[in-house]
Parts: C-alpha cells; sequence; structure tokens
C-alpha cells in the first residue's frame, strides 16, 4: 500500500512517516515546504517530495500511484490573517481533494483539531455536533471549512474521514510541551485561574495506530468526523508539574486570576488587529482559555464506529517524552 502523509516536517505527521515507514506493507512518501524535510528523513525508507501543495502541479506529483493520504499538512496558531489560514488549511485541502477524485487515492484521512469548539468556557464531554456560535479564531474557522470540505468529497470511491485529536504529547513533541517548559524554566509561565481545569490529552502513538486502522476501517464509519483523546481527562496544571518534576525544573509560578487577564486579552486583541500587527502579541484569549478552562472530548462515536480503544495513558506519554528529550534536546 503506497501512503502520502502531507505536512510531515511537524510533529504528527513525522513520527507517523517513520511508525509505517517500519512496515514493509507501507510504501510512505511526505512533503513539506521547508528543505529541511529532507534532512529530516535521510537515511530511512521514507520518499521526500518538497514543495509548496499550494502549486497543483506538486500535489499531482506527491499523490502519483498513491492509495491513501494521511492529511497533516496546515497552518496552526492564534494570529494572522483570514488569508493566511485560508491558503494554508482550505485552499490545500481543497487541491488534495481535486488532485484525488478519479485518481487511484481510495481514502483521505484529515487531520483536523478540536480547536473548532472553543468557546471560552468550561466545556466538558463535548460531542462532534457541537459548533460555537462564532468561532474562536481563524484557525478555528478554517480547520472546520477544510472538514466541510473533506465531508462532503466522501463517496464510494473516495471515502474521506477527519479526526480531531486533543493535545497531542509524546516522543518527538516539539511543540506543546517544550513550549510549556521553556516558559516555565524562564519563570515566565503563569497558572490562569485555580488550576483545577481539566483537560484532554491524546498519545501520539494511539493516534498513529487509529490512523492506521482508518486505512481498513468499515465504510459505513468514514464520511464523518471524531474526537480523538486518551479517554481519561487530567488537571492540565497537574500534568505540567508533573513534566517539570521529571525534567528537574522547578513548579513554583505566580497566579493570576483567569476575568481580568481574559478581559485584558480580548482588549489587546483587538487593539493589535487595529494596528495589523504582523507578530503575533504574547496575550491573545485562545490561549488564555486553552490554559483556564476546562475542555474534554466525549470519544463514544470513535469507540463505537473506529473500535478506538486507546491504550497509552497520559502518564505513559509523559515519560516517553521525557526521556526523548534528555537524549536529544536541551531547554
Amino acid at each position: 500500500m503506497k501512503v502520502l502523509i502531507t505536512g510531515a516536517s511537524g510533529f504528527i505527521g513525522g513520527r507517523l512517516a517513520l511508525a509505517l515507514s517500519q512496515n514493509t506493507d507501507y510504501q510512505v512518501s511526505v512533503t513539506g515546504r521547508s528543505s529541511a524535510i529532507k534532512d529530516k528523513f535521510l537515511g530511512t525508507k521514507v520518499s521526500v517530495i518538497q514543495g509548496d501543495l499550494l502549486n497543483m502541479s506538486v500535489v499531482e506529483k506527491a499523490i502519483q500511484s498513491i492509495d491513501i493520504i494521511i492529511h497533516c499538512a496546515g497552518l496552526a496558531g492564534t494570529w494572522g490573517t483570514y488569508d493566511d489560514f485560508f491558503q494554508a488549511n482550505v485552499a490545500v485541502t481543497e487541491n488534495l481533494i481535486k488532485a484525488a477524485q478519479g485518481s487511484q487515492v481510495t481514502r483521505i484521512i484529515n487531520i483536523s483539531s478540536p480547536s473548532i469548539y472553543v468557546n471560552f468556557s468550561n466545556q466538558l464531554l463535548i460531542k462532534e455536533s457541537y459548533l460555537p456560535e462564532t468561532f474562536s479564531n481563524f484557525y478555528a474557522q478554517t480547520k472546520f471549512e477544510a472538514e466541510q470540505l473533506i465531508n462532503n468529497a466522501h463517496n464510494d470511491a473516495l471515502q474521506t474521514i477527519s479526526l480531531r485529536p486533543r493535545l497531542v504529547i509524546g516522543k518527538g513533541d516539539t511543540t506543546l510541551l517544550p513550549r510549556l517548559l521553556s516558559l516555565q524554566a524562564a519563570g515566565l509561565l503563569k497558572q490562569i485561574g485555580n488550576g483545577q481545569n481539566v483537560v484532554d490529552f491524546t498519545s501520539i502513538d494511539n493516534l498513529i495506530e487509529l490512523i492506521e486502522h482508518c486505512f481498513t476501517a468499515p465504510k459505513s464509519a468514514m464520511g464523518r468526523a471524531y474526537n480523538i483523546s486518551n479517554g481519561q481527562s487530567d488537571k492540565l496544571w497537574d500534568v505540567i508539574d508533573e513534566v517539570c518534576r521529571q525534567m528537574n525544573i522547578p513548579i513554583k509560578r505566580q497566579k493570576v486570576p483567569y476575568r481580568p487577564i481574559m478581559a485584558l486579552a480580548k482588549l489587546n486583541e483587538k487593539i493589535c488587529g487595529l494596528l495589523k500587527l504582523s507578530r503575533e502579541p504574547k496575550l491573545l484569549p485562545v490561549p488564555v482559555s486553552v490554559m483556564a478552562n476546562s475542555m474534554t472530548l466525549n470519544i463514544d462515536d470513535a469507540r463505537e464506529f473506529l473500535s478506538y480503544s486507546p491504550k497509552i495513558t497520559t502518564k505513559h506519554s509523559i515519560s516517553e517524552f521525557v526521556s526523548w528529550w534528555k537524549e536529544n534536546n536541551s531547554l
């Protein structure tokens, strides 16, 4: 089976490509915009196509002889213009779908995000059908718009599915935990709120296992989106403290009240928007909400229709990350 993974420069796509390439049943190809993508997979069995997926010639080259596409590419973040996010998240998805239609591609597995749910309040056991009255930012909006394209493209010949994994962690994480650790080590991480907010994490190993299952999942399970997590909630600040302890980083930090910080973040977002600042402001509403509010997902549908049974716990994912980070990096 020939598999294409877009956005393999990132954590999820990169780990997935390396994992699948160890299985002789798969021939793995990846895409990435930066030339660093070639160095990342140097000496592996992974084939690399460097280029921008906004360019249809790059897309058409990438999907030649491909059976399944796992779409991880996209622009994440909390700041930027709608057009920036649209081009990276929606236009690229549309190009992949157009190229795949009428080709030998049989399935597209789209990696989406539960960021679409954010409504700046505590949210527990969210179902896939929930949508806020307005999206929290352009990232959330365009990830949902990309999902709609994926869902609408689903048919017998080209079966599609979207996965919404929450806070993916584990070996190879170069974004979520490293960013928090760096701030804590520098004394810049502040606890917003009472520290009792609960969240869901997703082990990268659980996610990889599920993605591979989606290659052969029943047709009846395709054509929709699924929440994904480890299936067990944790207090966010307890997890941060545990990672810090294992990394020998002091856990003492300043605590700040939620409401005034959120009000200040919203004001700052408006002012920076009016000034059309290109650099991402340090204080914005979505990061404040993520750090202070609870968000957990209902994964019953993934369990029922995809036979999803997460085996790796958040605790194990933390230990795996810490061991990997100590061997390969420094703060």
